[in-house]
């Protein structure tokens, strides 16, 4: 999902059923808290989260992945 309401989410999360959710937008840890399924929460590796970051998402996520920038073809340049 990426920027979906949670209520959204949830409905659909309980429908198909899902048992994670893996989220690649701009959603909070406040919006991931708001899922009731295990959260995967996707970060572009064009903008990596710093410690303070993760720390925040921590409590509200059960993992977090670095996936690659959309539509860049090669490794990122560290």
């Amino acid at each position: 999902f990426q920027n979906q309401p949670a209520a959204l989410v949830n409905e659909l999360a309980e429908t198909l059923p899902l048992h994670w959710v893996q989220l690649h937008g701009e959603e909070t840890p406040e919006d991931c808290a708001a899922i009731r399924r295990p959260v995967l929460k996707a970060f572009s590796l064009a903008d990596p989260p710093d410690a303070g970051t993760v720390a925040a998402y921590a409590p509200h996520v059960r993992a977090m992945l670095l996936d690659w920038p959309k539509g860049r073809p090669g490794p990122v340049d560290w």
